[in-house]
């Protein structure tokens, strides 16, 4: 696909996020999923429970925020190249990402997304979705296996 037509149907800017989703997740895919991001990629993460920053997820305050431990939610803001992924820890049964799609400039920038949505398929042995925003129905990119395709 051209950059061009990428753009218009993917990255178009009307106001609206883009949603990565792995669904049917585990607390240990999540752990798997934390233990890719702070190993390969540059990571802000905010614990709602110390409101202070950090440079990788605490995993175990993401855990505890879950089970009630604590009440503070959490969220981290992942670089990826030119652009960034943001995780609110919304539920442990589901993974979910969003991008700007403002940020996306180039083809470029195009392809370390899929590098991304790549890098988790593989590490989780999953499915991953890009969708329009809060619409998992309204699927745009899927990664698995190391294969990425259009719909």
């Amino acid at each position: 696909m051209d950059w061009n037509t990428l753009k218009e149907q993917v990255y178009c800017e009307d106001g609206s996020l883009r949603d990565i989703y792995v669904l049917d997740t585990s607390m240990e895919d999540w752990r798997k999923w934390t233990e890719l991001v702070n190993g390969k990629y540059k990571v802000r993460f905010f614990n709602g429970n110390t409101e202070h920053a950090m440079d990788a997820i605490d995993f175990e305050m993401v855990k505890a925020s879950w089970t009630g431990e604590v009440e503070a939610g959490s969220n981290a803001i992942i670089t990826v190249g030119a652009f960034e992924v943001n995780c609110h820890f919304f539920v442990p049964e589901e993974l979910e990402n969003d991008i700007h799609p403002e940020s996306f400039r180039s083809m470029d920038d195009h392809n370390q997304l899929m590098e991304y949505l790549a890098a988790v398929s593989n590490h989780l042995d999953k499915k991953v979705l890009l969708t329009a925003e809060n619409c998992i129905t309204s699927v745009a990119i899927e990664a698995e296996k190391g294969q990425i395709k259009y719909n």
